[in-house]
């Protein structure tokens, strides 16, 4: 592999591909029909040793600790390309929705990109530990309507980006209510079945902040509904 050479310290990424089709050579890996998973359909993940292929190895820069670049292969890369592209930056609110290792990694990400933020969960020892990361504010759903308080913290607007890191069709659905007009929506959790469901139950429902065109757009258009890392992305790192 050109870029690689023996010793180097590296990161595997989790995503194996076939290497030919079209999402592999855009470096997409995951979305590759082949695709397999390390420590799920190969072997690797938690071994001392592991033989990866040369593609999903990124090179740690000097300084870049084993541990940092393990958490930059999944849960932070994957928010920092998600972000990049929905365009987060200082002048956004972004709401993220279900506070596990992805969502403290969108918060994170956010704030690193200078975002106002705001974080949903359903406990509270979750949305402590997003309070100590140094999110702007905390809503517990089960207490309040997350989609009317992110209006209220919003003037009514609603959030610039809503991302949603839980998988649930319910917090995804509040993703899209949550969204003001012309904003954007991201999903980095995942559920069995979850995406579907979330396009028949969340699709124009009455009520909601967010056009029935745009929504389905929102839902329909690969290009709008982020749940990526880039293994080439992950490399400029």
């Amino acid at each position: 592999m050109k870029g690689l050479e023996p010793g180097d310290r590296v990161a595997v990424y989790l995503a194996i591909g076939c290497g030919h089709c079209s999402y592999c050579l855009r470096g997409y890996m995951h979305l590759c029909p082949q695709w397999k998973c390390v420590g799920f359909d190969v072997d690797g993940g938690d071994a001392d040793y592991m033989v990866a292929p040369a593609a999903c190895c990124l090179k740690l820069p000097d300084g870049m600790s084993y541990e940092t670049g393990a958490l930059l292969t999944d849960n932070v890369g994957t928010q920092y390309h998600t972000q990049k592209m929905l365009g987060v930056s200082g002048q956004d609110s972004v709401a993220v929705f279900g506070l596990g290792p992805m969502g403290s990694a969108a918060a994170l990400v956010a704030k690193a990109r200078g975002a106002r933020v705001i974080a949903v969960d359903v406990l509270d020892s979750r949305l402590q530990m997003a309070k100590e990361l140094g999110v702007d504010a905390i809503v517990n759903s089960t207490l309040q309507d997350a989609v009317q308080a992110l209006r209220d913290w919003t003037y009514g607007e609603g959030v610039d980006a809503a991302i949603d890191c839980s998988g649930s069709p319910i917090a995804q659905n509040a993703a899209l209510d949550a969204a003001r007009k012309l904003g954007s929506v991201g999903a980095g959790g995942r559920c069995g079945g979850g995406r579907q469901r979330c396009e028949r139950a969340g699709a124009g429902r009455q009520g909601s902040g967010v056009p029935r065109d745009r929504m389905r757009a929102l839902l329909l258009l690969p290009k709008r509904l982020y749940a990526s890392m880039s293994a080439v992305e992950m490399r400029r790192l």
